[in-house]
């Protein structure tokens, strides 16, 4: 006999309750810890409820209904079904939003926009799916008090939900499908052409400083992965990210060290910020650093890094590659130091070598390189720079200015082959 709906929804919610307690105390070091605690968790709610029941004088649960119970509740909180993953299952969908237990919608890869099935009856079972799909990812707990989750699903997937501010909860599954690309597949998928492919393959040989800059879903994140292909596998690589998206080939790059941005927990403790993990890459003797995208103060670290020797690629959110370096500066003043205008720019001209501007394609799904811009430094208070790639006719990246000769030695140096036009 199955176990009344009702009775499994409340066991569920305490048991979550108490297990979220318990992560956060450090309490549960493994899965199979979790597994364990949370099965006797179940079985003292159930002794609870029977107790209750006694006490009121109603019949308590059949044996049958009691296992019913236990199995469901443990199936739902370890078990792989959740509808709303299930959304983002397809790997024809990219995006998915919920505003509600039925309002649902799909971004397919080819850009359209088509409505999704329900995935729960009432908004409070939304809550409960949302709390279960990162049960195992956050420290975080999701109530009127923290109205936010955000966390990285363990097929990749980033789920970020909202509720309390809203009328209904909102949940954004973004889908994580990063194939193991190189800079020819970027050419084959019609990111780029062979020209800035050859290009941006040798400058990361040669240990130049890339940030890809663009708006969002343009293929920053994806361009640097496959440019990262081209660093050499016996090269000691950190990662910094607000939250994992990168996952390098340990095959291809065995000296890897993924490092996560960590938000404080319930009790407001534990916070490690970007650009603390910046900072600590230097004493873990990485030979390069990459980090996922620069949104606050790190930005001011990585700059001194990459000026102090350290080749590294980033990226930023920007409307044109020039625009990239007013960001990257604005980005450095706001840093602890408070630096001043001039001596943001100065960093920003030492330390960048190259910008690599995305832009949307037309019908919005991904982006293409627009542009590629050689920073020549810093002199008489401005960024010198060169546009080696422009805009075309149709927004795509044709040749421009020439590289500077002391970068077209480098590349040449790591196997670039100068077009024509540049020798």
């Amino acid at each position: 006999m199955s176990a009344p709906e009702p009775l499994v929804r409340q066991v569920l919610e305490e048991v979550e309750e108490a297990l979220a307690a318990l992560r956060r105390r450090g309490a549960l070091r493994s899965h199979d810890v979790e597994r364990v605690q949370a099965a006797a968790l179940v079985a003292e709610a159930l002794q609870r409820h029977g107790a209750r029941r006694a006490a009121e004088g109603q019949p308590g649960l059949g044996e049958a209904e009691e296992y019913d119970a236990r199995d469901t509740v443990l199936a739902q909180l370890f078990g792989d079904a959740n509808p709303l993953l299930d959304l983002v299952a397809d790997p024809a969908v990219s995006t998915a939003w919920v505003m509600g237990c039925d309002r649902v919608f799909l971004e397919l890869t080819d850009g359209a926009i088509v409505p999704g099935p329900p995935v729960a009856e009432t908004n409070e079972e939304l809550e409960a799916l949302i709390r279960r799909a990162g049960l195992r990812t956050s420290e975080r707990s999701f109530d009127r008090v923290h109205p936010r989750l955000h966390t990285r699903l363990p097929d990749g997937t980033r789920l970020h939900a909202v509720n309390w501010v809203s009328p209904a909860p909102i949940v954004v599954l973004a889908a994580h499908r990063h194939p193991d690309w190189v800079a020819e597949d970027l050419v084959r998928v019609g990111m780029m052409d062979h020209g800035v492919a050859d290009l941006l393959t040798a400058a990361v040989r040669a240990g130049l400083t890339i940030i890809a800059s663009g708006g969002g879903g343009t293929g920053k994140t994806t361009l640097v992965r496959a440019l990262a292909a081209a660093i050499p596998a016996d090269t000691a690589i950190a990662t910094v990210e607000s939250s994992f998206e990168l996952d390098l080939d340990p095959e291809r790059h065995p000296l890897v060290m993924a490092l996560e941005a960590r938000e404080a927990n319930i009790e407001g403790k534990g916070q490690v910020a970007m650009a603390e993990l910046a900072s600590w890459t230097m004493l873990m003797r990485a030979r390069r650093l990459i980090v996922g995208e620069v949104i606050d103060t790190e930005v001011e670290t990585m700059l001194k890094l990459a000026n102090s020797g350290h080749p590294t690629m980033a990226t930023v959110h920007a409307n044109s590659s020039a625009d990239a370096v007013d960001k990257l500066a604005l980005l450095a003043r706001m840093s602890p130091n408070r630096l001043e205008s001039d001596v943001a720019y100065e960093l920003v001209g030492k330390s960048v070598n190259l910008i690599v501007h995305l832009a949307p394609n037309q019908r919005g799904v991904g982006g293409h390189v627009a542009s590629v811009r050689e920073v020549l430094g810093f002199d008489r208070g401005r960024v010198d720079s060169n546009e080696v790639y422009r805009p075309g006719p149709d927004g795509r990246a044709v040749p421009g200015d020439p590289l500077r000769a002391t970068t077209r030695e480098r590349l040449v140096a790591h196997g670039y082959e100068l077009p024509a036009l540049h020798r």
